[in-house]
């Protein structure tokens, strides 16, 4: 998979997840991260600690669930290419980091 596979798929989780939590709220995520904090949607698998700061500012202590919804169907969706999943104690940009390490291509980024 190639960096641009990658944070296609990434996106697609976020839209995904973002989604369950209704479509309006998915759109006022989407406004408040780029009018508020200038990143855009397509900006945020390249901006993930950025993104998670966002979403820490808009959800508070609340945003611990989405970001976990994230991690789940992340990995749903690259375990064959990934493999396990070491248990440790980790953040959402340090999963997201992970799971890139391990199934995005060195040579064809």
């Amino acid at each position: 998979m190639t960096e641009d596979e990658f944070n296609q798929l990434f996106i697609e989780v976020i839209d995904e997840s973002l989604s369950t939590l209704g479509e309006a709220a998915k759109a006022a995520v989407y406004y408040h991260v780029e009018q508020k904090f200038g990143l855009t949607k397509e900006e945020i698998p390249r901006n993930v600690e950025n993104f998670t700061e966002a979403l820490e500012k808009i959800f508070g202590i609340g945003s611990k669930p989405i970001e976990v919804l994230f991690m789940q169907r992340l990995y749903l969706k690259v375990k064959s290419d990934c493999g396990p999943i070491s248990y440790e104690e980790f953040t959402f940009p340090k999963y997201v980091d992970m799971i890139r390490g391990k199934i995005v291509s060195k040579d064809k980024a």
